[in-house]
């Protein structure tokens, strides 16, 4: 079944590229194509506003829409109360007994824990929500690839309020200068915690923090020695935090003399960010990560040293790489159309974004359902993050993207969403669930008017419905295969009457079903 899935993904992705010219004007498919790029997809209405307003000034509205958009508030964050042991308590509390002050201890921390993970899962539906309804979709989806390229990970840091924090310093800077969120990121809570940098002391340098941020930050593999790690492990050591604010420990810093790169110096941590930010090889590394998101997986050589050179001449900056990009002819070259495998998050968000009206399914159920298809915000799977493209396609992930289609199709209620299996895992549904009654609620059932929206477009014949539900709610053309498939579908369940108001409830709920097959098409994996 998966092989057949990937089979069809290839044929859909040929078809699609070979649809395009080689210097397309700015037409509806050029639109939606920098729309899914460049945020999370749009509907039509979005794509004709930006086909009317023209290429250029597309771009610069999505480069320059303020970050405090209207809808999209920042989040309220809350300091985590800290861990306790039983030397503590017993300080404060000297009467009790050991079966007292352990029984305080584990309320204690049992207590500290269920708010670390209801903030956790608090800022990552804000964030999911957020993506659907920002008018700065661009911000959002530069967040989302720095969130993957400088990894944290909540099952490390066990601080909430650090992983938000490291989040809210990417959206600042996601369109500033990567100088900025490099010297930022190295001083960062979260990422001092979760690369052990906390650790790194004088005469006993750890040395993950150093590694990684030459290997999967700045330069990449095979651009520097193990000796450049070593003596870049002493320039870190007493970097710290303290509370929620960086710290830099004199009494365990090496102030000593290093060697990297071949130049000598009584090097600090700061001077180490600099020098791997002058090194060659950097400015290659990062324009091919970007390209590889934006573009395509394996971006050509020439557009790379092309991206390259462009970064060093706006000095880091990335909005200008950006603009350039969006604007730059290779960027709608028919191979790069559609050529890119959603990843979860984006697969929902643009769903969701697509939604008629503002009947959008919640972010709180796009982020946890995400969790069962392999992309947990906030948790990425190791140190080098998601891995992305093909790696996305598993039996089981594609499962659960047709059950979270169905699930923003035709709702769910506590026992659906059990057998839907929402989640990956009964732990997650059971947040799903518990998420759903903290809203008061004891199911949540889409309000998308599909019908109506069909009928309200004077649509009737299956081919019309069809063609409408593929244009609305897929990134690429849909395949003459999955189209045929499709017809088959709403020729057998749409009677020829289905419009009439005797049939209205019927007919929503098979045009829902109708829906949750075009979600489930190998097309709408793709952007």
């Amino acid at each position: 079944m998966l092989r057949l899935f990937l089979s069809l993904l290839s044929i859909v992705t040929l078809a699609t590229a070979q649809g395009a010219t080689e210097t397309p004007a700015f037409d509806a498919a050029a639109a939606e194509h920098l729309l899914n790029r460049a945020g999370f997809g749009a509907g039509p209405e979005e794509i004709a506003e930006a086909v009317t307003r023209g290429r250029a000034a597309t771009v610069e509205r999505l480069l320059d829409v303020p970050y405090g958009a209207r809808n999209a508030p920042r989040f309220e964050r809350r300091p985590i109360p800290p861990r306790t042991s039983r030397k503590a308590v017993t300080d404060t509390r000297p009467s009790l007994t050991k079966e007292e002050a352990d029984k305080v201890v584990q309320k204690s921390n049992n207590d500290a824990e269920a708010a670390d993970l209801k903030q956790l899962h608090d800022f990552r539906s804000w964030w999911v929500e957020r993506m659907i309804r920002s008018e700065a979709p661009l911000r959002e989806k530069v967040t989302l690839f720095w969130a993957g390229h400088f990894t944290s990970s909540q099952r490390d840091v066990r601080n909430s309020l650090h992983m938000v924090m490291q989040n809210e310093f990417l959206r600042d800077e996601a369109l500033g200068s990567f100088r900025t969120l490099l010297h930022g990121i190295a001083k960062d809570p979260a990422m001092l915690r979760y690369l052990d940098n906390n650790r790194n002391r004088k005469g006993k340098p750890n040395e993950n923090f150093a590694r990684e941020v030459m290997e999967l930050f700045s330069l990449g593999e095979g651009n520097y020695g193990e000796n450049d790690v070593k003596e870049a492990a002493r320039a870190f050591t007493g970097w710290n935090f303290r509370d929620d604010r960086f710290v830099l420990d004199a009494a365990n810093h090496d102030f000593g003399e290093k060697t990297l790169f071949g130049r000598t110096g009584r090097f600090g941590g700061e001077n180490v960010i600099d020098l791997l930010l002058e090194h060659p090889a950097s400015t290659r590394f990062v324009a091919g990560r970007l390209l590889g998101f934006f573009v395509h997986h394996a971006p050509p050589t020439e557009m790379v040293d092309r991206y390259a050179d462009l970064l060093r001449k706006h000095d880091w900056n990335i909005a200008p790489v950006l603009r350039a990009l969006f604007n730059d002819p290779d960027f709608y070259r028919p191979e790069f159309v559609g050529s890119r495998i959603l990843g979860p998050i984006e697969f929902g968000v643009a769903s969701a974004r697509r939604m008629p009206g503002d009947l959008k399914a919640p972010g709180w159920l796009l982020a946890f359902a995400a969790d069962g298809m392999g992309q947990s915000l906030l948790a990425p799977p190791n140190v080098r993050g998601w891995e992305g493209g093909d790696a996305w396609m598993t039996s089981s992930s594609l499962l659960a993207r047709g059950n979270l289609a169905l699930a923003m199709c035709d709702g769910f209620d506590a026992r659906s969403a059990s057998t839907l299996g929402l989640g990956g895992s009964a732990d997650a549904t059971n947040r799903i669930v518990a998420a759903l009654r903290a809203g008061g609620a004891k199911e949540w059932r889409p309000e998308i008017p599909v019908g109506r929206w069909i009928r309200d477009a004077g649509l009737k014949d299956p081919e019309d419905v069809v063609d409408a539900l593929c244009d609305r709610f897929l990134g690429v053309r849909v395949s003459e295969a999955s189209r045929d498939t499709l017809l088959a579908y709403a020729f057998d369940v749409l009677p020829p009457d289905w419009d009439a108001p005797k049939m209205t409830k019927d007919a929503d709920r098979r045009l829902a079903r109708l829906l949750h097959l075009v979600l489930s098409l190998p097309e709408a994996q793709l952007g």
